[in-house]
């Protein structure tokens, strides 16, 4: 006759039970990372709203308030989830700063140091496809700004430097051919070529 006692030591038993428990709980965050973001309560972190704060000589403080604000700056849809969130520090934005469409897809991330952009700036079409993407350094473009059709082609590519268009720059007609070329320096035109649609395929300059 069979013992229907488990022979499994106590001790190997809770461990088991415990790594399952371990395993449930990534189960349930990847899950809660991947749906529409909804206020959740951080007790450890103030939050305020937009309508709540006041924005003084470029910082931001509570309605009546004398001490820069720190926190979390969030806004909601009507129905609960969440429209943007940008951490505060001392009254300055500071770090990541995000949106999303009322369908809940993400609209837009950018990077904050003491109230200036500093960092990537990506966009994204309510489709989820991205729509742009950009470095911003202390306020201003640098590198590549690359902006795409909603099917993924690439809709325009522009070389900046300092904020301003320097050097050359393309733009695509939905198609995939080159619609046009244009060469600028520190904003400056120095050169630029127009093509019909699928006349051409390949940059010249």
């Amino acid at each position: 006759m069979r013992n229907n006692v488990d022979p499994t030591p106590v001790a190997s038993r809770s461990s088991r039970l415990s790594v399952l428990c371990l395993l449930a709980c990534a189960v349930s965050a990847a899950l809660f990372v991947c749906v529409r973001p909804k206020q959740c309560p951080q007790p450890d972190i103030e939050e305020a709203s937009p309508g709540s704060l006041l924005l003084r000589e470029g910082r931001w403080y509570r309605q009546g308030g004398v001490q820069p604000f720190t926190g979390i700056l969030s806004d909601y849809y009507p129905d609960g989830f969440q429209k943007s969130r940008s951490v505060v520090s001392n009254g300055f934005l500071e770090g990541l700063s995000e949106g999303w469409y009322s369908n809940g897809v993400k609209q837009v991330t950018e990077f904050y140091r003491a109230g200036v952009s500093h960092g990537t700036r990506t966009k994204w079409y309510e489709s989820g496809q991205k729509l742009s993407e950009v470095t911003v350094v202390h306020g201003k473009l640098e590198g590549t700004f690359s902006r795409y059709y909603e099917d993924g082609r690439l809709a325009e590519s522009i070389s900046l430097k300092n904020g301003l268009p320097d050097g050359p720059s393309s733009s695509y007609y939905p198609s995939g051919f080159l619609k046009a070329e244009v060469s600028l320096a520190a904003g400056k035109l120095i050169q630029q070529k127009f093509w019909n649609d699928r006349e051409h395929t390949s940059a010249s300059f």
